[in-house]
C-alpha cells in the first residue's frame, strides 16, 4: 500500500517533459511562467494573459487526463513542479478560471431568463 500522505501516486510526481507543452523544456521560458503574477492585471496586461492562457489549458488538460474532477492548489504544485521550483501564480490562475466560469453560467442564465 503506497504513502497516504501523498495525493498522487509516485509515478505521477516525477517530472515528464513528454506531457507537458514545448515550452516546458525552455528555461527561460518556464522561469517567467514560474513567476509570480504582478499585483494588478493593468501592470502588464501582456505578461498576465500570457501567463494565464498558458497555465489555464494545462490545468484543465492535465486533469482531463488524470480524470480528476477536483484537484488542490497542493496537487498542482506537485504535479508542475520543475527543477525544484513550483509555479508561483497557480492560485490566481484558479481565481480567474472560478470567476471566468461563474461568469459564464451568470451571463447563459440572463440570456435563458430574457
Amino acid at each position: 500500500m503506497g504513502d497516504m500522505s501523498s495525493p498522487l501516486p509516485k509515478q505521477q510526481q516525477h517530472e515528464t517533459y513528454d506531457e507537458f507543452p514545448p515550452e516546458w523544456a525552455d528555461d527561460e521560458r518556464m522561469c517567467f511562467l514560474f513567476s509570480a503574477f504582478k499585483h494588478n492585471r493593468e501592470v502588464n496586461c501582456t505578461d498576465w494573459d500570457s501567463k494565464m492562457d498558458f497555465w489555464g489549458p494545462l490545468i484543465v488538460r492535465t486533469c482531463r487526463q488524470r480524470g480528476a474532477v477536483c484537484v488542490t492548489l497542493q496537487e498542482l504544485n506537485q504535479i508542475f513542479h520543475r527543477k525544484g521550483s513550483f509555479p508561483l501564480g497557480l492560485g490566481t490562475v484558479i481565481q480567474g478560471m472560478v470567476r471566468y466560469t461563474l461568469n459564464s453560467h451568470s451571463t447563459h442564465h440572463m440570456s435563458v431568463v430574457t
